[in-house]
This record gives structure tokens, C-alpha cells and sequence, in this order.
């Protein structure tokens, strides 16, 4: 399979040179250039891709793992580590994702589920899940402890403001290493 793949590897690697010098070409062919004015862009147009960059971005710094971009990379960033290739720990701005629940048992057929699956729960979305469930209970370990049958009324749960309800979702977590590609 390493052969197959390094085959590709050079294939790309002279198909990409050959791609350089033409361009490079039909480049020279088009000199001298002339620029033309075009009219100044207004700043709002850079907006989508600015937010694009910065969701994309997220896991990294510890918000959000849900809508980010991390195709074919089975990303993780939870925990405090990751299987980036340039960074051993995730330079986190916040600690979101610091804190990770790995699920026992559950009232509720989605945790329970995903109980089952031995998938963990980033706290901040246990939490939020709690907040929206007060009836239902969920037990689960996290940081080393074991709590039973926990309900909003019996667990310390934060408030989260406007823009975190809205903006930070989290995805489950696979607490298995080496992480399995799922795609």
C-alpha cells in the first residue's frame, strides 16, 4: 500500500512541474502586462471568507469541533492534545475543550447511544444538554470520577451566554487511540 502511494506521490510531483513550466510559459507569452484600474472592492466582501478561516480554525483553539472544517484529517483536539502534524498540544485561547465525559449510562436514547458507542461528551455540550433535559439523568466518569445518575438539579452546571449557546457546538468524542478514520 506505501509503494502505491509513493507512486502517486511522484506522479503528482512531476505532473505539478510540468503544470509550473507551462504556466510559466503561457505566462511569458502574455508579457508585457498592462494592468487595468478595476474598482476598489468593499471591505464587507472579505467578511465570508474571514469567517470561513476563523471557524476552520476553532478546534484549534478550543471552541467549537461541530461545523469545522478538518476533511479526511480525523482531527481531535480534546483533552488538551491532538494528532496535528505541527502541534503536539492545541494552542487553546479557551477551555472548552479541556474537559472531556466519557458516558455510562443515560435516561436519554441519544446518550445512551452513544454510551454505548464509548464516545465522550465535551463538558461544556453535557452541560448544555443538562440545561435543555432537567427530567433526564445521564452517568458518565470525568477528570477520574465516577458520578451516578446525574441530573441538572444535582451537577454543577455553568451558564452559558447567547453567543456560546449559539455559536459552540461540539461533536462526540472518540476516546479511542489511534483514532479510526471514519470516512
Amino acid at each position: 500500500m506505501m509503494a502505491w502511494h509513493s507512486a502517486w506521490i511522484v506522479i503528482w510531483a512531476v505532473a505539478g512541474g510540468i503544470m509550473m513550466v507551462l504556466l510559466t510559459w503561457a505566462a511569458l507569452e502574455a508579457l508585457p502586462y498592462r494592468p487595468v484600474k478595476s474598482p476598489k472592492k468593499p471591505l464587507w466582501v472579505y467578511a465570508i471568507p474571514a469567517t470561513l478561516f476563523v471557524s476552520c480554525l476553532s478546534p484549534y483553539f478550543g471552541l467549537k469541533t461541530e461545523s469545522s472544517i478538518a476533511m479526511f484529517s480525523n482531527l481531535h483536539t480534546e483533552q488538551g492534545q491532538t494528532n496535528h502534524l505541527l502541534f503536539s498540544r492545541p494552542p487553546y485561547l479557551a477551555d472548552y475543550q479541556r474537559e472531556v465525559a466519557t458516558l455510562t449510562a443515560s435516561s436519554s436514547k441519544g446518550l445512551q447511544n452513544m454510551a454505548d458507542r464509548k464516545l465522550g461528551i465535551v463538558r461544556f455540550e453535557l452541560e448544555r444538554w443538562m440545561k435543555k433535559n432537567p427530567g433526564e439523568w445521564v452517568s458518565f466518569s470525568l477528570n477520574g470520577r465516577q458520578f451516578e445518575r446525574v441530573n441538572a438539579a444535582s451537577f454543577p452546571v455553568q451558564e452559558a451566554n447567547l453567543l456560546e449557546r449559539r455559536l459552540l457546538i461540539f461533536k462526540p468524542v472518540d476516546v479511542t487511540r489511534p483514532k479510526v478514520c471514519t470516512h
